[in-house]
């Protein structure tokens, strides 16, 4: 059940944020992404330039912690890098 919940709290940060970014990183981001092998490697790129502060990358590394290969899912990191998201969206705004 906590579980359950921790998923739901992460779309609904999913659902919840927006904004702009950068277009020089959005480009890098998205070159570097197509070259991901796996959905490891676009967690890591995501969760790399989530920390630089890309909105998109967090999402994109949100998406797949909650819901992305089992053996990635991890609902409670979800929570951080979606509120990150958030914050992220709110600067932007």
């Amino acid at each position: 059940m906590k579980k359950f919940l921790v998923g739901a709290l992460a779309a609904l940060f999913l659902i919840g944020c927006g904004g702009g970014n950068d277009n020089d990183a959005k480009i890098a981001y998205n070159a570097e992404l197509g070259k991901a092998a796996d959905f490891k490697e676009k967690l890591e790129i995501g969760l790399e330039y989530c920390d630089d502060g890309l909105l998109n990358a967090c999402l994109d590394a949100g998406k797949i912690l909650v819901s992305g290969p089992a053996t990635l899912q991890d609902p409670i990191k979800s929570v951080d890098v979606l509120r990150k998201a958030c914050d992220i969206g709110d600067d932007e705004t």
